[in-house]
């Protein structure tokens, strides 16, 4: 659509219920290749499609402190697990890292009937590791984990609760030129969208929490010293 006539007119949004809500701008923090499906194909963005994207599995232990003859973990966030020398193919169970929620969540943890702690842990596997889906079934899962994590009590009792969540393609891994690809989709998005769509989130400018975090606070800025909108 000629910038002529977006300047003037609202951007119509189709819901999955058939309803449809207009906006004077819109703010996609989806990934960029599910943004690719859904805009209109006479006004295309580049790049969208242009990086990979990892699976990962993230598992939540939880552990009563009654099956633990000492503490499961140190004090302190957790680890990363280094790349290992020979490759990622072949190395256990694929695993990233484990974060200490009982540690770095403290006011989480609860106590039961006045007698039983819950100590819980989250690990991370997949990434650059391959990480078919069979190889993420729950019980699967559970028991690799259970294989690799060291507890300094021994053998490391089964879990009291565990969950896993696979995450399909869900941090993208950018290439060679993404910055300036990023310049470019920005550009696009002045010129054949005057200005009325943003894009933020993993596939932009950083991939972690924190710059997701930060990604929604600028676009959130930039309206409002465009006078799009009010806090």
């Amino acid at each position: 659509m000629p910038n002529r006539l977006l300047s003037s007119c609202f951007l119509q949004l189709r819901l999955a219920n058939g309803q449809s809500v207009n906006a004077n701008h819109v703010i996609s923090a989806i990934p960029l290749p599910a943004l690719a499906t859904i805009i209109p194909e006479d006004a295309p963005l580049p790049h969208l499609r242009a990086n990979p994207a990892s699976t990962v599995a993230v598992v939540n232990l939880v552990f009563s402190t009654a099956c633990l003859p000492v503490p499961l973990h140190p004090p302190g966030f957790g680890y990363l697990i280094p790349r290992p020398e020979g490759g990622y193919e072949g190395s256990g169970a694929g695993m990233l890292g484990v974060v200490f929620d009982t540690a770095s969540l403290a006011a989480q943890d609860t106590v039961l009937a006045g007698k039983d702690v819950f100590v819980k842990i989250t690990a991370m596997m997949g990434g650059p590791y391959t990480l078919a889906p069979e190889q993420t079934a729950p019980e699967t899962v559970r028991t690799r984990i259970g294989e690799q994590l060291q507890y300094p009590g021994g053998i490391l009792p089964p879990p009291a609760y565990y969950k896993v969540h696979r995450n399909v393609e869900c941090i993208p891994t950018y290439t060679v030129g993404h910055v300036e690809r990023m310049e470019e989709l920005r550009e696009a998005l002045r010129e054949q969208w005057a200005g009325k769509l943003s894009v933020a989130g993993a596939g932009v400018s950083g991939v972690s929490m924190p710059d997701c975090v930060k990604a929604g606070r600028d676009a959130a800025r930039t309206l409002v010293r465009q006078g799009g909108l009010s806090l």
